[in-house]
């Protein structure tokens, strides 16, 4: 789908603590925190959201297993309900 995303799950699997304190397998918590990795214009959530944004839906059948995976995984994840900043290196005002 993107360069490199061979060596991201790679480092996202020896990065994470297991066993997860909320039951995820290693895969689930992998795929989570490759979801907030940042590595530029190609990281997955931008290639993803814009999968996600197209109107060609054939597209996405790539991201399905990726899809199941990570959904699974926040489906065990707790409810927290709680303000969340993101930086973005963006002049905005």
């Amino acid at each position: 789908v993107f360069p490199h995303v061979h060596d991201y799950i790679h480092i996202a699997k020896k990065i994470r603590d297991f066993p997860s304190e909320h039951g995820l397998s290693k895969d689930q918590s992998a795929a989570v925190y490759i979801y907030t990795m940042e590595w530029g214009d190609t990281t997955l959530y931008r290639v993803l959201n814009k999968a996600l944004r197209s109107e060609n839906r054939q597209a996405l059948t790539i991201w399905f297993p990726y899809l199941k995976l990570f959904d699974t995984a926040l489906d065990q994840l707790p409810t927290v309900k709680e303000i969340l900043w993101r930086g973005v290196p963006l002049d905005i005002g």
